[in-house]
């Protein structure tokens, strides 16, 4: 059985290009798959390591031990980041134990151990930690809207979030105009000319 079927990386794949937050923590995750293309693409991951000893973990200012929590770690994967990720753990050996990117339009952060090994006082701040991280932007936010199938769709999700539009700086919005324009989304599109017509 495997943690992860074909059906649910093609979900996690769209949540991600709909600006998805992704947490994906636990051992021997990526030792199950001969094609690691999900991982390799979608979290920036490199599955070339496994097994690594159990030992301390150092990320965000934070060191913990993985026989704090549930003691079920076993063999923790390394999980080294590709171009485009970067590295957020680090075990007591120096080797990466956690990887972050920002593919798509969403964020993921992937961990080679089990977070229910943590002694509860430090799970609390690594997940609120990897929380933050992952989070998206109100203009991540708005941005999802040129991922959706229909029209309709869009312009739902503008209904929706389109009041974000009010704390973005010019960077952001320019950056959304020029999305807009890539992914042909009329209705951002409108939004972002008739915002600049409401400023004049």
């Amino acid at each position: 059985m495997y943690t992860l079927m074909d059906s649910d990386k093609e979900v996690l794949t769209k949540y991600l290009k709909t600006g998805g937050g992704l947490i994906l923590t636990g051992q021997n995750i990526t030792e199950q798959y001969d094609d690691h293309t999900f991982f390799q693409t979608a979290l920036k991951v490199s599955c070339t390591n496994f097994f690594c000893p159990v030992q301390d973990v150092t990320g965000f200012g934070i060191k913990f031990a993985l026989t704090g929590g549930s003691d079920n770690q076993k063999a923790p994967d390394w999980y080294e980041a590709l171009p485009g990720g970067e590295q957020i753990f680090t075990y007591a050996d120096g080797k990466s134990a956690g990887v972050y990117a920002k593919t798509y339009v969403g964020k993921s952060a992937a961990c080679g151990f089990g977070i229910e090994s943590i002694a509860l006082s430090e799970r609390t701040k690594v997940i609120d930690a990897l929380v933050k991280l992952v989070a998206p932007s109100k203009a991540d936010v708005i941005k999802r809207v040129v991922y959706f199938d229909s029209e309709e769709q869009q312009k739902r999700w503008i209904e929706l979030h389109g009041s974000k539009l009010a704390s973005l700086n010019d960077f952001e919005l320019n950056q959304l105009k020029v999305l807009a324009i890539e992914k042909k989304c009329r209705p951002l599109l409108k939004m972002l000319n008739n915002k600049s017509i409401t400023d004049e």
